[in-house]
């Protein structure tokens, strides 16, 4: 099990900047607006890197690190519980929104509202993350559902916000000009890392389990809890004190990880904090289930042995698997190529969040996929089953059949998954930038990318006479040859230049972009396969229910842009950021 310190304890400083009065009928009993300041402070670890990155509400990836910062639009709940002035309890929660400070983006204030009616000390309840704390005890949090906890990559995680950050403070005197508290985390992130090191596919991986030995201690980690007392330190699910388990488990979307493949199983989980160097977790063991129902393998790895483990860190467990033997390593014992190329000008991507490789090339200044992507997280199993707002996913020709089963067709592996435009781009609004800076549907460190940044390889290909006649006329008129696969894959044709023509072969794919005709689905039908091309980009059209893509034919030189219904789906070629 290795560890690498994110930040612990972020320092949130209380201080009073003056009173805000709102104007209320008893002058005596007014609300007062109190500026608070949040400070995420650098601390000195104890690993190796003595001074490690803080942590960052937006997370990013940082090597072995999760560096988190206050990011603009944050919100934090904060719980009130005192006795009023007729000596009753009263419990209210309020939510806040930081404001970062635009030179240290580890400090952020935000205002937390003193009800007027406070008769000498308060307690003061803070979270960032999770579903809130709850309104009948702020000083209970509420867990995410335990299925948020796990994802193939960390982005998934930062958007479901399960990471949670607390503080409290009590017996706080309504008097006191300013004190200070401590947020802390509440759990820590978990990453396995597994390659497929057998000459194979690994067909459909469902689930990925770390599991105690059997004999000797439990799993401190309560991602089947609903609560978390904050005052008290434990974890409950409903009313009852949680339990410590015998097994965490990953599941994983019919994963078929190629060979050489990276699979990534992602945790934020809610873990004890321990005392000292934290709780005692047992030894653990990777467990890896894969095959088609009825007939399934699991296999595991040799137990680490125990160790302490607590909040606010990042775990990694390293392993690889050859279709018969699963085995940790060393962290040095492999690499995830991240489609950086080489001096020939082409490299490989590992799609960890389900087991994929792509060539890569670059063409210009960009760095691009030679592949269609083929990130598949659900199938929708009908043609019929369109929407220009909800992501739709279909690999073409695959109807009434399950992801497993799309996942293992010969259009899958070809041409990959056509998208509907708001699958490709995640939910992402419309950018018309360059770069685009919409991730989309790509890898992490990728991007769908803009009509500029389509026209931006165009003008490339066309000034360096990537044309199939030599010319520099275009920028898109004649460059078709250039960016397909030609014949068998493409339909024939006698059209000079175009890619299901012959002539011109020194041009053939020359730029190497690799482009297949994989088809679309519109109006209900796939249509198109092994004639056309289609590649979405992030802008929408002005009708706001179309939006612009390129497209490559069989029997025309050039490489067309207009506009499609967003229900229609097409492939994606991702960029590197």
């Amino acid at each position: 099990m290795k560890t690498k310190y994110i930040a612990i304890l972020p320092v949130l400083a209380f201080l009073l900047t003056g009173c805000i009065y709102d104007g209320l009928p008893n002058e005596n009993m007014q609300e007062r607006n109190v500026t608070i300041t949040a400070l995420l402070a650098e601390e000195t670890q104890t690993s190796p890197k003595q001074t490690e990155p803080n942590t960052r509400i937006s997370m990013e990836e940082n090597g072995l690190d999760i560096d988190l910062y206050w990011e603009n639009g944050d919100k934090i709940q904060l719980g009130i519980v005192y006795t009023n002035t007729e000596d009753k309890t009263i419990k209210t929660v309020q939510e806040v929104q930081v404001v970062v400070d635009t030179e240290n983006n580890r400090k952020a204030t935000f205002d937390v509202v003193i009800p007027s009616d406070v008769k000498d000390k308060f307690d003061l309840y803070g979270l960032y993350g999770g579903k809130g704390l709850s309104t009948d005890d702020p000083s209970k949090a509420i867990l995410p559902e335990t299925e948020d906890f796990f994802a193939h990559d960390l982005h998934t995680l930062y958007e479901k916000k399960v990471v949670m950050l607390y503080f409290e403070a009590r017996d706080i005197d309504k008097t006191t000009p300013a004190f200070g508290v401590n947020f802390q985390h509440m759990g820590s992130f978990f990453k396995i890392l597994v390659k497929n090191t057998g000459t194979a596919t690994i067909n459909n991986i469902t689930e990925a389990t770390l599991e105690q030995d059997g004999t000797i201690g439990l799993i401190p980690a309560y991602a089947q809890s609903n609560r978390f007392n904050i005052a008290d330190k434990y974890f409950l699910k409903d009313a009852t004190v949680s339990d410590k388990v015998t097994q965490v488990s990953f599941s994983a979307n019919h994963i078929y990880q190629v060979e050489n493949g990276v699979l990534a199983f992602w945790a934020w989980l809610p873990v004890a904090k321990g005392e000292g160097e934290g709780a005692d977790w047992p030894a653990l063991r990777l467990s890896i289930k894969n095959g088609i129902e009825g007939s399934t393998t699991t296999i595991h790895t040799d137990y680490k042995s125990a160790k302490k483990a607590t909040t606010g860190k990042a775990y990694h467990f390293y392993a690889t698997h050859d279709g018969s033997t699963l085995t940790f390593v060393e962290e040095s014992a492999f690499t995830v190529p991240d489609g950086t190329v080489d001096a020939s000008g082409t490299g490989i991507l590992a799609d960890t969040r389900d087991g994929n490789l792509y060539a890569t090339v670059r063409i210009g200044t960009q760095t691009w996929m030679q592949e269609n992507l083929k990130y598949l997280p659900v199938i929708t199993q009908q043609s019929t089953d369109v929407s220009n707002t909800e992501s739709k996913y279909y690999v073409y020709g695959t109807t009434g059949v399950g992801l497993s089963s799309a996942k293992n067709s010969a259009n899958y592996k070809k041409y990959g998954v056509l998208y509907n435009w708001t699958a490709a781009m995640n939910g992402a609004a419309s950018s018309a930038t360059i770069p685009s800076c919409v991730q989309g549907a790509c890898p992490p460190g990728w991007h769908v990318p803009s009509r500029g940044e389509w026209d931006a390889m165009g003008r490339y290909l066309t000034s360096n006479r990537y044309t199939y006649d030599g010319s520099a006329v275009g920028p898109w008129s004649r460059i078709a040859k250039a960016l397909a696969t030609g014949r068998p894959d493409w339909a024939d044709s006698t059209e000079e230049g175009a890619p299901g023509n012959t002539d011109a072969s020194d041009k053939i794919n020359v730029s190497k972009f690799s482009a297949l005709p994989g088809g679309y689905m519109a109006s209900k039908n796939f249509n198109y396969l092994t004639t056309q091309a289609f590649f979405w980009s992030t802008e929408e059209h002005s009708t706001n229910t179309k939006a612009f893509k390129r497209r490559i034919e069989y029997n025309k030189p050039g490489v067309t842009t207009d506009e499609n219904a967003k229900t229609s789906a097409m492939s994606v070629r991702c960029i590197k950021d």
